[in-house]
Protein backbone atom coordinates (compact mmCIF):
# COMPACT_ATOMS: atom_id res chain seq x y z
CA UNK A 1 0.00 0.00 0.00
CA UNK A 2 1.57 3.30 -1.09
CA UNK A 3 0.62 5.70 1.69
CA UNK A 4 2.57 8.58 0.13
CA UNK A 5 0.27 8.61 -2.91
CA UNK A 6 -2.82 9.07 -0.74
CA UNK A 7 -3.84 12.65 -0.05
CA UNK A 8 -4.53 13.26 3.63
CA UNK A 9 -5.22 16.98 3.18
CA UNK A 10 -9.03 16.54 2.90
CA UNK A 11 -9.05 14.66 6.21
CA UNK A 12 -6.98 17.44 7.83
CA UNK A 13 -9.48 19.98 6.47
CA UNK A 14 -12.34 17.97 8.02
CA UNK A 15 -10.45 17.86 11.30
CA UNK A 16 -9.89 21.61 11.20
CA UNK A 17 -13.60 22.20 10.58
CA UNK A 18 -14.43 20.04 13.61
CA UNK A 19 -11.91 21.85 15.81
CA UNK A 20 -13.33 25.20 14.72
CA UNK A 21 -16.49 24.43 16.70
CA UNK A 22 -16.49 26.21 20.03
CA UNK A 23 -16.62 23.07 22.17
CA UNK A 24 -13.41 21.79 20.56
CA UNK A 25 -11.32 24.91 21.01
CA UNK A 26 -8.12 24.13 22.89
CA UNK A 27 -8.77 20.37 22.72
CA UNK A 28 -6.17 17.88 23.87
CA UNK A 29 -6.33 15.29 21.11
CA UNK A 30 -5.72 11.57 21.08
CA UNK A 31 -5.71 10.70 17.38
CA UNK A 32 -6.16 7.43 15.52
CA UNK A 33 -4.75 7.42 11.98
CA UNK A 34 -6.46 5.48 9.20
CA UNK A 35 -4.85 2.26 8.00
CA UNK A 36 -4.74 3.94 4.58
CA UNK A 37 -1.77 5.93 5.87
CA UNK A 38 -0.10 3.40 8.16
CA UNK A 39 2.43 0.70 7.34
CA UNK A 40 2.80 -2.43 9.46
CA UNK A 41 5.31 -5.26 9.77
CA UNK A 42 6.10 -8.09 12.17
CA UNK A 43 9.69 -7.73 13.44
CA UNK A 44 11.31 -11.01 14.58
CA UNK A 45 13.30 -10.94 17.80
CA UNK A 46 17.07 -10.56 17.43
CA UNK A 47 19.59 -11.00 20.24
CA UNK A 48 22.16 -8.99 18.29
CA UNK A 49 20.36 -5.63 18.57
CA UNK A 50 21.85 -3.49 21.33
CA UNK A 51 19.68 -0.34 21.44
CA UNK A 52 16.56 1.38 20.10
CA UNK A 53 18.42 2.84 17.11
CA UNK A 54 19.42 -0.63 15.95
CA UNK A 55 15.93 -1.97 16.64
CA UNK A 56 14.43 0.86 14.57
CA UNK A 57 16.80 0.05 11.68
CA UNK A 58 15.76 -3.60 11.91
CA UNK A 59 12.07 -2.57 11.88
CA UNK A 60 12.69 -0.45 8.75
CA UNK A 61 14.23 -3.49 7.02
CA UNK A 62 11.15 -5.57 7.86
CA UNK A 63 8.81 -2.81 6.61
CA UNK A 64 10.86 -2.45 3.41
CA UNK A 65 10.27 -6.11 2.56
CA UNK A 66 6.61 -5.21 1.94
CA UNK A 67 6.63 -1.50 1.08
CA UNK A 68 10.09 -0.73 -0.32
CA UNK A 69 12.82 1.44 1.15
CA UNK A 70 11.86 3.36 4.31
CA UNK A 71 13.51 6.78 4.30
CA UNK A 72 13.76 9.35 7.12
CA UNK A 73 10.39 10.80 6.09
CA UNK A 74 8.73 7.87 7.87
CA UNK A 75 8.16 7.91 11.63
CA UNK A 76 8.64 4.33 12.80
CA UNK A 77 7.58 2.95 16.17
CA UNK A 78 7.51 -0.62 17.47
CA UNK A 79 5.64 -2.32 20.28
CA UNK A 80 7.09 -3.42 23.57
CA UNK A 81 7.53 -7.13 24.04
CA UNK A 82 9.12 -9.82 26.14
CA UNK A 83 12.65 -10.89 25.17
CA UNK A 84 12.45 -13.52 22.46
CA UNK A 85 9.06 -12.35 21.14
CA UNK A 86 8.37 -10.64 17.82
CA UNK A 87 7.33 -6.98 17.83
CA UNK A 88 4.91 -4.96 15.71
CA UNK A 89 6.40 -2.08 13.72
CA UNK A 90 4.18 0.78 12.57
CA UNK A 91 5.17 3.67 10.29
CA UNK A 92 3.34 6.94 9.58
CA UNK A 93 4.61 9.61 7.19
CA UNK A 94 6.20 12.60 8.93
CA UNK A 95 4.29 14.93 6.60
CA UNK A 96 0.98 13.64 7.93
CA UNK A 97 2.14 13.92 11.54
CA UNK A 98 3.36 17.49 10.95
CA UNK A 99 0.07 18.44 9.31
CA UNK A 100 -1.82 16.93 12.21
CA UNK A 101 0.16 18.86 14.81
CA UNK A 102 -0.11 22.11 12.84
CA UNK A 103 -3.87 21.77 12.36
CA UNK A 104 -4.52 21.10 16.04
CA UNK A 105 -2.10 23.78 17.26
CA UNK A 106 -3.79 26.35 15.01
CA UNK A 107 -6.96 25.78 17.05
CA UNK A 108 -4.99 26.15 20.32
CA UNK A 109 -5.07 22.40 20.87
CA UNK A 110 -2.37 19.86 21.65
CA UNK A 111 -1.68 16.33 20.39
CA UNK A 112 -1.44 13.92 23.32
CA UNK A 113 -1.04 10.73 21.29
CA UNK A 114 -1.16 9.25 17.81
CA UNK A 115 -2.10 5.62 17.21
CA UNK A 116 -2.64 3.53 14.04
CA UNK A 117 -6.21 2.35 13.49
CA UNK A 118 -5.47 -1.40 13.59
CA UNK A 119 -3.67 -1.04 16.93
CA UNK A 120 -6.48 1.09 18.38
CA UNK A 121 -9.16 -1.34 17.21
CA UNK A 122 -7.27 -4.32 18.61
CA UNK A 123 -6.92 -2.58 21.98
CA UNK A 124 -10.64 -1.76 21.96
CA UNK A 125 -11.62 -5.41 21.48
CA UNK A 126 -8.74 -7.04 23.34
CA UNK A 127 -10.99 -8.61 25.98
CA UNK A 128 -13.19 -10.20 23.28
CA UNK A 129 -10.39 -11.72 21.21
CA UNK A 130 -9.36 -15.38 21.51
CA UNK A 131 -6.33 -16.54 23.42
CA UNK A 132 -5.85 -19.24 20.80
CA UNK A 133 -4.78 -18.53 17.23
CA UNK A 134 -7.18 -16.58 15.02
CA UNK A 135 -7.51 -13.49 12.83
CA UNK A 136 -8.63 -10.02 13.90
CA UNK A 137 -9.85 -7.89 10.97
CA UNK A 138 -10.52 -4.15 11.11
CA UNK A 139 -12.56 -2.61 8.29
CA UNK A 140 -12.94 1.13 7.68
CA UNK A 141 -13.81 3.33 4.72
CA UNK A 142 -11.16 2.58 2.12
CA UNK A 143 -9.04 0.08 4.02
CA UNK A 144 -8.96 -3.41 5.52
CA UNK A 145 -6.27 -4.52 7.95
CA UNK A 146 -5.88 -7.94 9.56
CA UNK A 147 -3.62 -9.39 12.23
CA UNK A 148 -3.13 -13.07 12.95
CA UNK A 149 -3.25 -13.63 16.69
CA UNK A 150 -1.14 -16.24 18.47
CA UNK A 151 -0.39 -16.89 22.13
CA UNK A 152 2.58 -14.50 22.10
CA UNK A 153 0.83 -11.66 20.20
CA UNK A 154 0.74 -11.17 16.42
CA UNK A 155 2.70 -13.24 13.94
CA UNK A 156 1.33 -11.85 10.67
CA UNK A 157 -0.27 -8.61 9.45
CA UNK A 158 -2.04 -7.81 6.18
CA UNK A 159 -3.46 -4.57 4.75
CA UNK A 160 -5.40 -3.72 1.59
CA UNK A 161 -7.30 -0.85 0.07
CA UNK A 162 -10.99 -1.55 -0.44
CA UNK A 163 -13.73 0.05 -2.51
CA UNK A 164 -17.11 1.55 -1.73
CA UNK A 165 -19.09 -1.53 -2.83
CA UNK A 166 -19.67 -3.25 0.52
CA UNK A 167 -21.17 -6.29 -1.19
CA UNK A 168 -17.82 -6.94 -2.84
CA UNK A 169 -15.98 -6.37 0.43
CA UNK A 170 -18.27 -8.79 2.25
CA UNK A 171 -17.38 -11.38 -0.38
CA UNK A 172 -13.71 -10.59 0.24
CA UNK A 173 -14.20 -11.23 3.96
CA UNK A 174 -15.91 -14.56 3.28
CA UNK A 175 -13.01 -15.60 1.06
CA UNK A 176 -10.54 -14.53 3.74
CA UNK A 177 -12.44 -16.58 6.31
CA UNK A 178 -12.46 -19.66 4.08
CA UNK A 179 -8.71 -19.39 3.52
CA UNK A 180 -8.12 -19.02 7.26
CA UNK A 181 -10.32 -22.06 7.94
CA UNK A 182 -8.00 -24.23 5.85
CA UNK A 183 -5.84 -24.32 8.98
CA UNK A 184 -7.77 -25.50 12.03
CA UNK A 185 -5.36 -23.52 14.21
CA UNK A 186 -6.47 -20.20 12.68
CA UNK A 187 -10.11 -20.83 11.81
CA UNK A 188 -11.65 -18.00 13.84
CA UNK A 189 -12.03 -14.68 12.02
CA UNK A 190 -13.31 -11.81 14.17
CA UNK A 191 -14.27 -8.67 12.29
CA UNK A 192 -14.61 -5.09 13.53
CA UNK A 193 -16.58 -3.34 10.78
CA UNK A 194 -19.07 -0.49 10.28
CA UNK A 195 -22.68 -1.37 11.06
CA UNK A 196 -23.69 -0.91 7.42
CA UNK A 197 -21.33 -3.73 6.38
CA UNK A 198 -22.57 -6.01 9.16
CA UNK A 199 -26.16 -5.44 7.99
CA UNK A 200 -25.26 -6.83 4.56
CA UNK A 201 -24.21 -10.13 6.12
CA UNK A 202 -26.55 -13.08 6.12
CA UNK A 203 -28.36 -13.92 9.34
CA UNK A 204 -25.92 -16.75 9.85
CA UNK A 205 -22.27 -16.36 8.81
CA UNK A 206 -20.50 -19.49 10.08
CA UNK A 207 -17.07 -18.31 8.91
CA UNK A 208 -17.16 -14.76 10.31
CA UNK A 209 -17.66 -13.54 13.87
CA UNK A 210 -18.83 -9.93 13.95
CA UNK A 211 -17.70 -7.73 16.83
CA UNK A 212 -20.69 -5.54 17.58
CA UNK A 213 -21.04 -2.58 19.90
CA UNK A 214 -23.13 0.59 19.85
CA UNK A 215 -21.53 3.11 17.51
CA UNK A 216 -21.19 6.62 18.97
CA UNK A 217 -22.47 9.62 17.08
CA UNK A 218 -19.49 11.42 15.57
CA UNK A 219 -18.93 14.35 13.26
CA UNK A 220 -17.68 13.90 9.71
CA UNK A 221 -14.13 14.80 10.75
CA UNK A 222 -14.17 12.42 13.69
CA UNK A 223 -15.03 9.49 11.43
CA UNK A 224 -11.38 9.47 10.36
CA UNK A 225 -9.73 11.07 13.40
CA UNK A 226 -11.15 9.06 16.30
CA UNK A 227 -10.59 10.19 19.87
CA UNK A 228 -8.59 7.34 21.43
CA UNK A 229 -4.96 6.37 21.51
CA UNK A 230 -1.88 5.52 23.48
CA UNK A 231 0.85 7.90 24.51
CA UNK A 232 3.49 8.53 21.85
Amino acid sequence: MDAVSLDWQPALADLDACLAESEWQGARARVVVSNLWTRYAIVPWSDTLANDEERRAHACICLAETYGAMGPEWHVRFSDGEPGQARIACAIHEGLLAGLRTTIAARRGRVLSVQPALIAAHNRWRDRLPQATGWFVHVEDGALAAARLVATGWDRVYTARIGADWGIELSRLRTFARLAAQSSASSRVLVDAPARLRRLAAACEPDIEWLEAPEPAVSLAARRWHVVGSQQ
